[in-house]
């Protein structure tokens, strides 16, 4: 099931897009994720560009990078487990199908 992750209009806040960012991070949808963040990005370049971006908005953007970032180690790291998990099994299958 594919959440409804739709990009923010450029009117949006950065709370939404945070909020989109972390459902989507969460629920592994990383292409959308990264949408999200350049759209984010696009924003955040946006309010920079008319002296409108704060400190407390580029503090709270770096947090959600980290935590997008320790995110998706984590998927990748539980990825690779389940990968290792399968071709230990593969062998296995093979060396009775051997024996047999």
């Amino acid at each position: 099931m594919r959440l409804n992750l739709a990009i923010p209009d450029e009117n949006s806040d950065y709370g939404e897009y945070a909020e989109r960012i972390r459902r989507a991070v969460s629920s592994s949808e990383f292409e959308t994720a990264l949408c999200l963040w350049d759209g984010l990005r696009r924003a955040l370049e946006q309010r920079a560009a008319t002296g409108q971006l704060t400190a407390a908005e580029v503090s709270a953007a770096r947090d959600l990078c980290s935590w997008t970032a320790i995110n998706a180690q984590c998927a990748r790291a539980h990825a690779q487990r389940r990968l290792a998990e399968f071709q230990a099994a593969a062998q296995a299958a093979n060396a009775y199908t051997r024996a047999g």
